[in-house]
């Protein structure tokens, strides 16, 4: 599994920064590992995009809202590629 490489990686060295593509449990996986590491990653997420000009609302995905609460962001306008840490997994 592409997450056992990146444990033993992140063991020996947390000066990097993840970037990472793929399925949706892949990219969660990640993004807990780095988490646990507190390493930088970037996630480019997938999503049916409708219109791709944002009108549909097609493609929101969650995300922390600043103080409280969850917002949702659009994958095609405000991504395909978010900061781990912003996404609601």
């Amino acid at each position: 599994m592409p997450t056992e490489l990146l444990k033993d990686r992140l063991a020996r060295d947390t000066e990097c920064e993840v970037y990472a593509c793929g399925p949706h449990e892949l990219l969660r996986a990640v993004a807990d590992l780095t988490a646990e590491h507190n390493v930088p990653c970037q996630v480019c997420l997938e999503s049916q995009m409708g219109c791709g000009l944002g009108a549909c609302l097609g493609c929101v995905i969650a995300a922390p809202a600043e103080g409280d609460g969850i917002e949702y962001v659009r994958v095609c306008t405000e991504g395909p590629v978010f900061d781990a840490r912003r996404v609601v997994w």
